[in-house]
């Protein structure tokens, strides 16, 4: 699918697209302000880390790291944090972290609270119990070194005693060789024991001789002045984002779950036959050439009459049902406009309103139904009688006449296929409103007594199961399906409808062909064309 399809799909679905945008800013917004601000205070510490006057002692260039990491651990330990809710009367332990920059001697102790001052109070008190912890810590060493001493005697007493055993007994010739592996034994264990506690006491004599380990609050925590989260902005960010990739994929499921046809191209793929005419977008009263000089409206018809004209020339074609595959896709708009412009091609037209449940011609024309169609089905009156004159030359309009109890039951009476052959001799085209071909029969039986049919299928109200079900109704029918009329096309459309340049010529040519003409009842021409404009309007708010 080419990037102009995928644009015309978000187009199509626009207002899903700006709900879900709206709606999910409107769930950051509501958020930011639901979400309970929580302010970070960080204390700055530096840890002070100094030699003694012992020359031997190598500094380990690790030390300070590992020291570090060391001091985050506490800070963040439960002690710590207990210590300082007793400090401050917290009802609960506050959060604590920390952090080490790299390359310096530097802690970065944060606290998080509701409070702003309480935060700064909490993260102050944390680095003051550190410093506190690591100065006991340094007050302890002198007795640790003492107490490893002690064990240090020991352990040497011990290793010398083993040895004299063992070397007493490895010079004895006579010594069983059993207590002799007992006592060399022993003499290793010790001579591990010795090393270990060695290592330990040196180190401890190293450490209480050469380091000094202090922690210095260098820059206490204040109250911040912006709360750290919610993050307004990243929220509103993520709302617009989350919002834009979930509008962007519910436009396209609701596109896949849609049937509608939108495009004409979709439209000809569906029907599978010509399209004879694309009728462009138009208002309510621009839809109907009788009562507005609608050039690009105008020219779409002529195209519709010039292609109807030429399936004619090679097939005889006089008598034409007009139909759509269910309400409201403007067929009895095209019945009306396509009369208007074969009039204007001298062609002398008939209108036979066979739509007997929801007619609309005299609506459009301005006549009475009192007398029509169903009329003449039933012999109550002459053909001659029935068939109405129009303000439009060339142009007669057989209406609907009185409802029916079963339309269906006069549509198919052998009356019916009379009328059409007396029409044919008198006119040139016989064009027959039909119903919708999905709700009742009429269209269905009127499709085979015709020489052909035009499905009216307008863009975005057509479903395309209904437009299939339409054709294969009228395949079964064996009935000749001339085309089909694309209705209230997108300038945008894949397929636009034919654009000429237009200018004061055909808006002179619809001007004329609605001259005013004589009125048996004596009143004006412009009368009678504000009662059509009136009663094509309100037509027009039937059919859809």
């Amino acid at each position: 699918m080419e990037l102009r399809a995928y644009a015309a799909i978000l187009w199509r679905r626009r207002w899903i697209v700006l709900l879900t945008v709206l709606t999910a800013l409107g769930v950051a917004v509501t958020a930011n302000r639901l979400v309970t601000p929580v302010y970070v205070a960080t204390a700055t510490a530096r840890v002070s880390v100094t030699s003694g006057s012992i020359d031997y002692v190598i500094r380990d260039p690790t030390y300070t790291d590992r020291l570090l990491n060391t001091y985050l651990t506490l800070v963040t330990s439960h002690s710590v944090r207990e210590q300082v809710a007793e400090e401050l009367k917290l009802s609960s332990l506050p959060e604590i972290s920390g952090t080490a920059p790299a390359n310096s001697e530097l802690l970065n102790i944060s606290a998080a609270h509701r409070d702003p001052a309480m935060a700064a109070a909490i993260a102050n008190a944390a680095a003051t119990a550190l410093a506190a912890h690591v100065e006991a810590a340094q007050q302890e060493n002198p007795e640790t070194r003492q107490a490893l001493g002690e064990d240090f005697a020991e352990a040497q007493q011990a290793l010398l005693e083993a040895r004299l055993r063992y070397e007493s007994l490895a010079a004895d010739p006579q010594a069983d060789p059993t207590e002799v592996a007992a006592a060399r034994i022993e003499l290793d264990m010790r001579q591990q024991e010795y090393n270990s506690l060695q290592a330990q006491y040196d180190r401890a004599r190293v450490t209480e001789a050469t380091r000094s380990d202090k922690i210095v609050l260098a820059d206490p925590a204040v109250p911040p002045e912006s709360p750290s989260s919610p993050n307004q902005l990243l929220n509103l960010a993520l709302g617009l984002g989350v919002g834009l990739v979930g509008a962007v994929g519910l436009a396209f499921l609701v596109e896949n779950l849609d049937d509608r046809l939108y495009t004409t191209g979709a439209i000809r793929r569906t029907a599978r036959v010509p399209i004879l005419a694309v009728i462009p977008r138009s208002g309510r009263r621009a839809r109907i050439l009788l009562v507005s000089a609608n050039a690009r409206l105008l020219e779409a018809f002529r195209w519709l009459r010039t292609n109807l004209l030429y399936q004619g020339a090679r097939q005889p074609l006089k008598a034409i049902v007009i139909t759509s595959s269910q309400r409201g896709e403007g067929r009895s708009t095209v019945t009306a406009n396509l009369a208007f412009v074969l009039a204007g091609a001298n062609r002398r037209v008939v209108i036979i309103d066979a739509d007997l449940r929801s007619p609309r011609q005299h609506q459009f024309f301005g006549l009475p139904n009192d007398c029509g169609l169903t009329s003449v089905l039933r012999d109550e009156a002459p053909v001659a009688d029935a068939l109405q004159t129009t303000r439009i030359p060339r142009i007669q309009v057989l209406t609907s006449g009185p409802e029916p109890a079963y339309p269906p039951e006069l549509l198919g009476s052998e009356r019916m296929g009379q009328l059409l052959t007396e029409l044919r001799g008198t006119a040139d085209l016989i064009l027959l409103d039909a119903p919708p071909l999905e709700q009742v029969a009429d269209a269905a039986i009127l499709a085979g007594i015709v020489d052909g049919v035009i499905l009216v299928v307008q863009r975005g109200r057509a479903r395309e199961g209904a437009v299939i079900a339409a054709i294969r109704k009228l395949e079964t029918l064996q009935a000749r399906v001339v085309g089909v009329v694309a209705n209230q096309a997108d300038a945008d459309d894949d397929e636009p409808a034919e654009s000429y340049e237009v200018g004061t010529s055909a808006r002179s040519v619809v001007h004329e062909q609605l001259a005013p003409v004589a009125i048996p009842n004596g009143r004006s021409a412009r009368r009678r064309q504000r009662v059509a404009e009136e009663a094509s309007e309100s037509s027009l708010r039937g059919e859809e």
